[in-house]
Order: structure tokens, then C-alpha cells, then sequence
């Protein structure tokens, strides 16, 4: 039978197992009688751990056998689970994993667009696609587009912008009204043609966000052939 205490020394563990059922030692000129058996108990040192982009939440520096441990990642990072903490524990071999804490991004606020995604955090180099309201457009002139998590960051804005139509080309005969240089979708031009002319389609074209429709009328005129009689 044995009988076991413990001791901390300088903040290790030692177990110090006693034969024979005794519960005292005694220093002889042999040394000490009954033989002490001593064993350090693990330790986890916050020097076995780096943590990349992250750190452990508690003040200790030793951590017991079996000790589970919080740890948090710095803003704007998230464990590889989406989370801004975790948790290792102190093993016989070590620490139960190597923590890491990635890039992430939020879900954007967007700006006349939706997306498709349920997602709230995005690691780094995701990408998220979104689309633009009826009658908007990105900055590339699409209805449709991407952005991406980038290190500082969302790699842009997704904005999307009131899609316009320019005043389309016409013939010098046919009449625009109103006439600017922009038109927002929904706007309706009206078309005369000069005097002695006829127009030859709609009367009027709406600005969609394909452009305009339907297609822009042509004036035609009507010319008098004379035929002439000269006198000898």
C-alpha cells in the first residue's frame, strides 16, 4: 500500500509516494528511510503556446494537468470555428491543439444591393457575391458582382448606384423633350420631328435599366417631283 502527498515547489507539482503504508519519512546516514519516489506532475507553460493573432485570456503562466484554458482572438480575427474565444487544455504531451485566430470580415452593409448569403463572418479571401437592385448598377456598370475579405478588409463597398440613360442619338431632324444629359430610370422622352417631316415609329421611349425602349423613331420627309418643259 502506498501513501501519497503533495508538495508545490516554486509553483511545480511534485508526488511523492510513501511505501509500505508509512506517513513519515526519516533521514538516515543512508538517506531517507522508507525510499521516496517522486514525480513532477505535467505542466503547460504559456512559453509551449504561440498563438498567432491571439492570446490566452488568463494571467497564469503555469497550467496544471487537465487545466482547460480560454483564449481570444485579437479584432477582427475568429477561430476557425467563427468564434472570438476558445478554449485548450493541458495534456500529458502538451496542449490539446495548436490554436490560430484568422482574418475575418462582418457582413457588409450594403448600399441599394442584397445578397444571397446567411453567412455573418467571412474568412479571409471569401468572397461574397451580391446583386443590385432593379434599376441600380455598380461602379462597373453591372447588376451583378463580387467583393472579397482582404487583410484591411472588404476589397471594396458594395454600392450600387441609380442606373442612367444618356440622351440617345437622333437625327438632326427629330426633337427631344425634354432634353439633358441624364435621364434616371422610369423617365419617359417625347419626339416631334420639324416642320414638313413625319415621324416614323413610337412617339415616346422610356428609360429602362437596359437603356431605352422601344427603339428611338427616325423623321422622314416627303419630297414633290416636278418634271419640266423647256420651249425650243
Amino acid at each position: 500500500m502506498h501513501q501519497t502527498m503533495h508538495f508545490q515547489l516554486c509553483g511545480i507539482w511534485i508526488l511523492i509516494t510513501l511505501s509500505n503504508g508509512q506517513n513519515t519519512v526519516t533521514c538516515t546516514e543512508n538517506g531517507w528511510s522508507p525510499p521516496l519516489k517522486c514525480i513532477r506532475i505535467k505542466t503547460c507553460s504559456k512559453n509551449d503556446i504561440e498563438i498567432k493573432n491571439g492570446f490566452l485570456s488568463e494571467s497564469d503562466f503555469i497550467y496544471n494537468l487537465n487545466k482547460v484554458t480560454q483564449y481570444k482572438c485579437k479584432p477582427g480575427y475568429v477561430t476557425e470555428d467563427g468564434n472570438t474565444s476558445g478554449s485548450i487544455t493541458c495534456l500529458q504531451d502538451g496542449w490539446s491543439a495548436q490554436p490560430s485566430c484568422v482574418k475575418s470580415c462582418d457582413m457588409p452593409a450594403f448600399e441599394n444591393a442584397k445578397t444571397k448569403s446567411n453567412a455573418t463572418w467571412f474568412k479571409l479571401n471569401d468572397k461574397l457575391d451580391y446583386e443590385c437592385n432593379v434599376g441600380f448598377e455598380n461602379r462597373f456598370k453591372r447588376a451583378k458582382g463580387s467583393i472579397v475579405c482582404q487583410d484591411n478588409g472588404w476589397s471594396h463597398i458594395p454600392t450600387c448606384y441609380e442606373r442612367e440613360c444618356r440622351i440617345p442619338k437622333m437625327g438632326k431632324f427629330l426633337m427631344a423633350d425634354p432634353k439633358k444629359d441624364k435621364y434616371k430610370v422610369g423617365d419617359l422622352l417625347k419626339f416631334s420631328c420639324r416642320s414638313g417631316l413625319t415621324r416614323v415609329g413610337p412617339d415616346s421611349v422610356q428609360c429602362y435599366h437596359f437603356g431605352w425602349s422601344p427603339d428611338i423613331p427616325i423623321c422622314k420627309g416627303e419630297y414633290l417631283s416636278f418634271c419640266c418643259k423647256y420651249d425650243d
